[in-house]
């Protein structure tokens, strides 16, 4: 990460769905019993399922999502022990089978890449969601929206444990990164909302710094917290804009430790900087962390 670009994430909450996995067969569904497993349930009724997706809402119902060769994409939702008819439907996802994650507010998330515009363009990350008793229905959803235009691929999901060094996805070199003397890099974004669905609707445009009433309470309590009793301050830039807090010093205020600052590849130098020459403090090494 550059410390010059201040990146900032939208934070959000997210729990982590339950994916089921299969080959061109039969969809059955399985609940757990005392002991065993109870028999399988043909869901499909076809023999031309493809590998479903599944999620389960905040009320414990299950929406299960899977494409079958010749009727398309079919949903069906269910208790666990009874489901809901086979039902095409036609989802802003179409064809790509996407990720599907519930929210304590009973919505369901959709994440999916679409293909680039032309020939060299990257995939891009899309996002839509849905009130849960409205799965089936597609005009329900939200409109999509480009989380980012470089995505490569993910290797990771919402809520997985991940340890230094491991690989969590590849990312391109499009849009504003495209100039040649900019490196690849993960825009890291960290926006101050006061309630979940505030968060969901965050802009995730970085030069949108106006203010909001969580932003302004959390920025005495960050300042207090950390930034005074550790003499920790950016020498070349604000500590907030607006509800965005700059995402290395609220990261190293949440962290114990974090890795030694090491200098990258010769290839990726061109405008790498160390910490230090854009923070400072008086309790510890900005270069190594607390």
């Amino acid at each position: 990460m550059r410390p010059s670009l201040r990146h900032h994430l939208t934070l959000f909450s997210l729990l982590l769905l339950a994916a089921v996995l299969a080959a061109r067969a039969p969809a059955r569904a399985q609940t757990p019993a005392t002991d065993d497993w109870t028999p399988p349930i043909n869901l499909s009724q076809s023999g031309t399922a493809g590998a479903p997706q599944m999620v389960i809402d905040s009320s414990g119902r299950s929406h299960l999502l899977w494409p079958d060769s010749f009727r398309g994409l079919l949903y069906a939702s269910g208790s666990g022990e009874s489901w809901s008819a086979a039902t095409p439907v036609a989802l802003p996802f179409a064809a790509t089978m996407p990720t599907l994650v519930a929210t304590p507010d009973n919505q369901i998330h959709a994440f999916w890449t679409t293909a680039g515009s032309d020939e060299d363009a990257l995939p891009t990350l899309q996002h839509s969601r849905v009130p849960a008793g409205q799965f089936s229905n597609p005009l329900a959803w939200s409109t999509p929206q480009s989380v980012t235009s470089s995505v490569v691929s993910l290797a990771v999901a919402s809520d997985d444990s991940v340890s230094p060094g491991q690989v969590i996805g590849t990312v391109g070199k499009t849009g504003n990164a495209g100039s040649s003397s900019i490196n690849p890099h993960v825009h890291f974004e960290i926006a101050i909302h006061a309630s979940l669905g505030e968060a969901q609707a965050e802009s995730h445009a970085s030069a949108n710094h106006s203010a909001n009433a969580a932003g302004d309470a959390f920025a005495p309590r960050f300042a207090s917290a950390c930034l005074d009793e550790l003499g920790f301050e950016s020498t070349t830039g604000p500590t907030m804009k607006g509800r965005r807090p700059d995402p290395f010093m609220l990261m190293t205020c949440l962290s114990s430790d974090k890795p030694t600052l090491e200098a990258p590849e010769p290839a990726l130098q061109s405008t790498w900087t160390r910490w230090s020459d854009h923070y400072a403090a008086d309790a510890f090494d900005v270069d190594v962390g607390l």
